[in-house]
């Protein structure tokens, strides 16, 4: 009886769902010296860590009336692994955090405060401690770290502004890179970071959960949202559950530097375009950060930060956007891989004041491209590429780049163009 009256309150909460100011951070922590110690750190998000690189943009969040915002991925110590290791865990999503009038030590109850305090509902990537997992990691090929009966995953959490828990993902889905073998079998703190004669590398350096999460969370503006972490846009799978459970609204924090066949942001706005589904795009690394509506017509928010270090903490940056949740999502069809092959592009060269709804094709992906200002400037590439990219993936992606941006560090989309149809 008490799942059919959470169901009826989620389909309630929905009818009533409301416009909403959503903003993503767009960069790695400002950490001070005293933070970048590996010997102060007491836990896997420090007080000083907390204090420099979350209360301000909190606060900040508050004053501009935000109602949701999503910072990146693993957003604490380089190394959270010389951090102490806690004497409980984060607990069950539905726990109050920061009841009142009740001091409070552990990291997520001072996060849930912040979010308390101000009213604003706050999603933290974080490297965070939980129960050893009995798999192998995908990578190693043999059972993750363990320290005790804890290893470290890759999370994202959601505190709600009440200063309740309201979800914990995991990432499954980790990331990895593919190296020359003379770097394989590096050790550092006792860990084997990337043994194996293929030369690959786990960047997560963490356990991965067992099964992909499907993760959701109703908002106290009455919108459901889904998480996902970095690479795991990549996958099917938890993204299809998450829609067919009712998700328009994905959030999305990742460690993404870079690309490979195109542009981060194409990818970013593929995914919105292609589900159908609004996605809050944070990024800690060059790869671009954004908000990325589901309606084509309507323009993203997208962002470039540097990474930040204690000697050059570059300022974080924002991304802000008034949002509206879709009536429906979108599930595209399943694709079985193409025969193996290299990856292979078809580009267009196009001058965006004289350019019309165009189209680009692959045996493995068709591309779409269509103008929402017809006040652009300049020379843009837009391409179509399938096959294994450098990460040894199998990809089939639209994307576009400025020219005149080739070259710098900001190498956005311009502003004039979405992709509309990626797969």
């Amino acid at each position: 009886m008490t799942s059919i009256w959470l169901v009826l309150l989620e389909l309630y909460l929905a009818a009533a769902s409301r416009p909403y100011r959503a903003r993503v951070v767009a960069g790695n922590p400002i950490v001070p010296k005293s933070c970048a110690d590996r010997n102060h750190c007491e836990s896997v998000f420090p007080d000083c860590l907390i204090n420099a690189s979350l209360a301000g943009p909190i606060k900040k969040a508050a004053e501009d009336q935000v109602d949701i915002l999503v910072f990146p991925e693993a957003y604490g110590p380089d190394d959270p692994y010389s951090c102490t290791k806690p004497d409980t865990l984060l607990p069950a999503p539905g726990t109050m955090l920061c009841p009142d009038g009740v001091a409070v030590t552990s990291w997520w109850a001072k996060v849930a405060c912040l979010a308390k305090q101000h009213r604003v509902l706050v999603v933290l990537g974080v490297y965070d401690w939980g129960a050893c997992t009995p798999g192998p990691d995908p990578f190693l090929h043999r059972p993750f770290q363990c320290f005790g009966n804890l290893t470290m995953f890759n999370k994202a959490v959601a505190f709600g502004i009440d200063g309740t828990l309201l979800a914990v993902h995991h990432k499954h889905h980790l990331a990895h890179s593919l190296l020359p073998k003379e770097n394989i079998s590096q050790k550092r703190d006792g860990l084997v970071y990337n043994p194996g004669p293929l030369g690959v590398y786990n960047d997560d350096v963490c356990a991965a959960w067992p099964v992909p999460d499907s993760t959701t969370f109703m908002s106290h503006f009455g919108v459901k949202f889904g998480m996902i972490i970095c690479h795991e846009i990549n996958f099917a799978s938890p993204v299809r559950s998450m829609i067919k459970e009712g998700v328009r609204d994905v959030i999305f924090p990742t460690q993404w530097g870079g690309s490979y066949g195109g542009y981060f942001g194409g990818t970013q706005s593929g995914f919105a375009v292609a589900h159908q589904v609004n996605l809050l795009s944070a990024n800690g690394m060059n790869g671009g950060s954004g908000i990325w509506p589901a309606d084509p017509n309507k323009p993203p928010v997208q962002i470039i930060s540097t990474e930040t270090t204690p000697d050059d903490p570059t300022p974080q940056r924002f991304g802000t956007l008034d949002l509206e949740s879709p009536a429906a999502a979108k599930l595209p069809p399943v694709m079985a891989p193409a025969p193996v092959h290299p990856l292979r592009s078809k580009t267009r060269l196009l001058e965006a004041s004289h350019m019309p709804t165009t189209e680009l094709s692959l045996p493995e992906v068709h591309c779409q491209l269509d103008l929402h200002d017809a006040g652009g400037k300049g020379l843009f590439l837009f391409g179509a590429s399938a096959g294994i990219n450098v990460v040894g993936m199998f990809e089939a992606s639209c994307w576009i780049l400025s020219c005149e941006n080739l070259q710098q560090a900001p190498r956005m989309i311009p502003d004039f163009a979405r992709i509309v149809l990626p797969l």
